[in-house]
């Protein structure tokens, strides 16, 4: 009996080493099997998603390049077509290597995905800055007719220094149909900053007006007018005065027309619409600062979306693929 009295002790300890070791084994089998889980294959594929869709982007913006260079136009829309979701990230890297050519660019993009127009028209706007903000919204309103005009004056403004605002909003006017001269005038008067003056209030009625002669001013004057009240530093008053100094209509006319409901509806459209157009000015603002090595946007807004960053083509190399 004694000397099977240690082997009985022993056994209580070499099974808790056993369940020890088991427990071990399952853990280690655990880990091996959440490391093989598809949470875990997801995760890792994350980076090689990113990474396909810069490729992918750089492989159409190459191939387009060869399109341009070669004056193809329908294999131009077609790429554009082809990356609809991309369509402004390319055109903008695009346009960057062919500055002179921007609207061009800008204009197929838009012809081929009308739906991402102002986007597309803010993108190549903010890649080139040496570039007609005007000529590109011009462009891109006639190259894709289903797109709000507005919209894309807005947005192209809100990518643009402000003090092309007056500019553009008669640019775009002046292709669009001239039922929609007051929300263009609106839209643009928008996206203006926080303490934009009368005077430059005024011009943007006054280049509206002249590009469609046809509609009354106080018209246009009374969306403007509307969309003043409710700007923060703005006295829709002296905006008032500054327009009919600029446009010889009466103040009284001016406020009449302020209060007729549809001035009052294009002036509340104008407010979503320019919240529209800020982000889409901030995305492309951003994108463009990223593309330029830069890293903050040319104007001092928080980030909003970011899209891979592409390397302009050498527009004297012609894509293989082409």
């Amino acid at each position: 009996m004694h000397l099977d009295m240690p082997r009985r002790l022993e056994l209580p300890i070499r099974t808790q080493e056993n369940k020890n070791y088991h427990m071990k084994a399952r853990t280690i089998t655990f880990l091996a099997a959440l490391a093989l889980s598809p949470l875990s294959v997801i995760a890792q594929d994350v980076p090689a998603a990113a990474n396909e869709q810069s490729s992918s982007i750089s492989q159409a913006v190459a191939d387009a390049q060869a399109a341009l260079s070669s004056g193809n136009a329908d294999a131009l829309s077609a790429i554009f077509s082809n990356n609809a979701a991309d369509a402004a990230v390319i055109a903008a890297a695009l346009a960057q290597a062919n500055p002179a050519s921007a609207a061009t660019i800008a204009a197929a993009a838009a012809a081929a995905v009308p739906s991402q127009a102002a986007s597309i028209a803010a993108h190549v706007v903010a890649a080139v800055p040496s570039a007609s903000a005007s000529a590109i919204a011009a462009a891109v309103t006639q190259a894709a007719p289903s797109a709000s005009p507005a919209g894309i004056a807005a947005a192209v403004a809100s990518a643009a220094p402000s003090s092309q605002s007056a500019s553009i909003a008669g640019a775009v006017a002046a292709v669009a149909p001239a039922d929609q001269s007051a929300a263009i005038a609106a839209a643009v008067v928008a996206v203006l900053p926080a303490g934009a003056t009368p005077a430059q209030i005024a011009s943007i009625v006054s280049q509206v007006s002249s590009a469609q002669p046809s509609v009354p001013v106080v018209e246009i004057a009374g969306a403007v007018v509307d969309v003043a009240q409710s700007k923060s530093g703005v006295d829709a008053a002296a905006v008032a005065t500054a327009i009919s100094t600029a446009t010889g209509a009466s103040v009284a006319d001016i406020n009449a027309a302020a209060a007729a409901p549809a001035a009052q509806a294009a002036a509340a459209a104008a407010a979503t619409t320019a919240i529209e157009a800020s982000a889409t000015a901030t995305t492309a603002q951003n994108n463009a600062a990223q593309n330029n090595g830069n890293s903050q946007p040319s104007q001092d807004r928080p980030p909003v979306r970011s899209s891979p960053i592409i390397t302009p083509p050498d527009p004297t190399i012609t894509s293989p693929s082409a």
